[in-house]
């Protein structure tokens, strides 16, 4: 199984529109997944939902003890291209 950590960002429906602020969609990588078949067993978790310039370092603390936390030989964080 895949344990899946999502932090926002684009992928989870928040897109950065300029100075107009933070655009929110209703699309998650739930949607993404089902829409690509995928046959694998997978367990969604959001972490936060921040657009990847807000995240902070309290923020990344958490995601840390969520990764120690987790019962996962495979885990996939998603999280806005900003950060990449």
């Amino acid at each position: 199984m895949i344990k899946i950590l999502t932090t926002g960002g684009t992928i989870e429906g928040l897109d950065y529109v300029g100075d107009k602020g933070i655009k929110k969609t209703n699309i998650s990588i739930g949607d993404f997944l089902d829409r690509a078949n995928v046959d694998f067993e997978y367990d969604i978790e959001s972490i936060f939902k921040k657009y990847s310039r807000a995240i902070d370092e309290n923020d990344l603390k958490l995601l840390v003890s969520k990764v120690r936390e987790a019962n996962a030989k495979k885990i996939l964080i998603t999280h806005g291209t900003f950060t990449m």
